[in-house]
């Protein structure tokens, strides 16, 4: 079985396709549509990576990474932003805090698929 994969976003619509997707590769998906329910979930589940929206009611992405980034619970577990933003200053801002990747919104689930792969290669397991 693939790796145990926390996406977060406040999509549904896009949640459920990015979830679809990773499970129909062998991994185990759990969900959070908000930051404060992503950081919970991510000291109590401990997932292999995170898949972290920017832009998040409850606690924006960037106040998200800082704070998985800081807590020795969940410091080492790798995050790969998404975002629609262009913003450079934003980009700056996250990648301070320490990411392993940074994808553009609309995503492409081959290359979200790749991402992962190159990020987290244990993830980047078939389906048995």
């Amino acid at each position: 079985m693939g790796s145990k994969i926390l996406v977060v976003d406040d999509d549904n619509a896009l949640l459920l396709l990015i979830s679809k997707k990773l499970s129909q590769a062998g991994h185990q998906v759990l969900t959070a549509l908000d930051g404060a329910q992503a950081v919970r979930h991510a000291a109590r589940e401990a997932p292999d990576l995170i898949l972290l929206d920017i832009r998040l009611p409850a606690g924006g992405g960037a106040g998200v990474l800082k704070t998985l980034k800081s807590s020795a619970k969940t410091m080492q577990i790798p995050v790969i932003v998404m975002t629609a933003s262009e913003d450079p200053a934003l980009r700056r801002e996250i990648e301070a805090y320490g990411l392993e990747g940074y994808m553009n919104k609309p995503l492409d689930m081959d290359v979200l698929l790749k991402t992962i792969e190159r990020f987290a290669p244990r993830c980047g397991s078939e389906p048995s």
